[in-house]
């Protein structure tokens, strides 16, 4: 299954929230998804937002709204921000303290 993953969508991610338990593995949102979220609306709202993210970028466990709902409350966010995280969403002083002179 890693190697399909691998093939599907190039690096993939493990992270964990509360615990040393409870793991996530998760690819990057791409910009076509993302360009589809907006369009959708969907990211007018900060918590239908998150939610879309994770549902369609966690790969292991597989999740629905149904089963985000039995999450921890604050898992849903930290798990959204990691993944735009590594999709490129940073906030701005990162992303100009990025800058190098070559």
């Amino acid at each position: 299954e890693l190697e399909e993953w691998k093939d599907m969508h190039g690096n993939f991610y493990i992270s964990s929230i509360d615990d040393d338990e409870a793991y996530y593995i998760w690819r990057t949102l791409k910009r076509i998804e993302y360009k589809n979220m907006i369009k959708s609306g969907i990211a007018n709202d900060q918590l239908r937002y998150e939610e879309s993210v994770i549902v369609r970028c966690c790969l292991w466990p597989k999740m629905t709204i149904e089963k985000l709902a039995k999450e921890n409350a604050g898992n849903v966010e930290t798990l959204a921000k990691q993944i735009l995280f590594k999709s490129g969403f940073v906030s701005d002083q990162l992303a100009l303290s990025m800058i190098k002179i070559i």
